[in-house]
């Protein structure tokens, strides 16, 4: 979340022809995994195939605003909403006055992570650091293993700095989530957080 927009990224591209064009447009639904978009019909989970964008759409311009603009990035599909314009028609202050305090952006070491990492196909998203630290933990690693892997020593700047950044943005996670501090406690990487590492290792070379 910035002062300005919301991006909301997905790892993956759009598929079976679709283009950001069309998706506010009637279109034909192809879930990835059809057996799963049944079972969440079946559970009520989702209300109907391939109606999304278009809700999302019919209700900005309900509130007199104009749709998201959707955009294709090397590896990811972004979502941007315009806060600006949110702003200009709700006749609020442009000053940041949203709660957002400034952009909202965890860093590690001057690289920006949370909203800015999932500017997917750019090398600032991710540092070499932090790409080591998630390929580490692929295989599930304590606090201490990660720690000794990146060179801290400081215990508590390490977990407020370093790994909550990247917990935050979801590309590590707990082993044992229902009990954050317990001794047994480790830390490995998600299949976004994998994603991400390719996506980068691909951009640098």
């Amino acid at each position: 979340m910035y002062d300005d927009r919301l991006e909301i990224i997905s790892l993956g591209e759009l598929h079976f022809g679709l283009t950001p064009e069309a998706l506010l447009h009637s279109h034909e639904s192809k879930p990835w995994n059809p057996l799963i978009a049944q079972a969440f019909y079946r559970r009520g989970i989702i209300e109907a195939w391939g109606r999304g964008t278009l809700k999302i759409a019919k209700l900005m311009r309900e509130a007199g605003l104009a749709p998201p603009v959707t955009t294709v990035r090397t590896g990811a599909v972004v979502v941007t909403f315009d806060v600006a314009a949110a702003r200009k028609a709700r006749g609020w202050p442009d000053d940041g006055d949203l709660g957002l305090g400034g952009d909202r952006e965890n860093t590690w070491e001057g690289t920006k992570l949370g909203p800015s990492w999932g500017q997917v196909g750019t090398k600032s998203g991710l540092s070499q650091d932090q790409v080591q630290l998630i390929e580490a933990a692929e295989n599930p690693k304590t606090l201490s293993q990660l720690m000794a892997l990146s060179g801290r020593t400081n215990r508590t700047k390490f977990r407020d700095q370093v790994l909550r950044p990247l917990l935050d943005a979801g590309l590590l996670e707990m082993t044992i989530p229902d009990k954050p501090r317990s001794s047994r406690q480790q830390y490995r990487a998600t299949p976004t957080g994998m994603q991400a590492v390719q996506i980068f290792r691909k951009e640098s070379h």
